[in-house]
């Protein structure tokens, strides 16, 4: 605003006088320093502001996947306690031979498998490419 008022001056002094006062020239040029200087100072200012945001968002996602980690580990053996937790009679699982974890058993094999499955197609070599790839491989043109 500043450099502004400055700018208009000079023009109607140009306009009246044949030589503009040399000062006009400094304050100008003053007047764009300090601007220049201040957007360097605001620009350094968001960037330390910034810096100091992020610092809480990385420590809260250390937070996060170490109660994620604790949920995992944690959450099966709830689960089949609280599924023998259950005081049932008429259960006809209770009159098996075997009991709930042999039952349970062929669930294992069943999730490797299916985790094979889905990784296969990810890590096995196409016979068109000759080398593994992470997607279907396109003929050459």
């Amino acid at each position: 605003m500043l450099a502004r008022a400055a700018r208009h001056l000079r023009v109607e002094l140009d306009a009246e006088q044949a030589q503009p006062d040399g000062l006009l020239y400094i304050l100008i040029a003053d007047i764009d320093g300090v601007k220049e200087h201040a957007r360097y100072e605001h620009d350094k200012v968001r960037y330390l502001q910034q810096s100091i945001m992020t610092s809480p968002d990385v420590k809260q996602n250390q937070i996060v996947k170490v109660f994620t980690i604790i949920t995992a580990v944690f959450l099966p053996p709830t689960l089949i306690a609280t599924f023998y937790g259950m005081n049932f009679t008429m259960m006809p699982e209770l009159a098996w031979d075997h009991d709930l974890a042999d039952a349970g058993g062929g669930a294992d094999p069943a999730l490797v498998h299916l985790a094979q499955g889905l990784a296969a197609p990810r890590l096995t070599a196409s016979p068109s490419c000759g080398k593994a790839s992470k997607g279907p491989c396109r003929p050459r043109r």
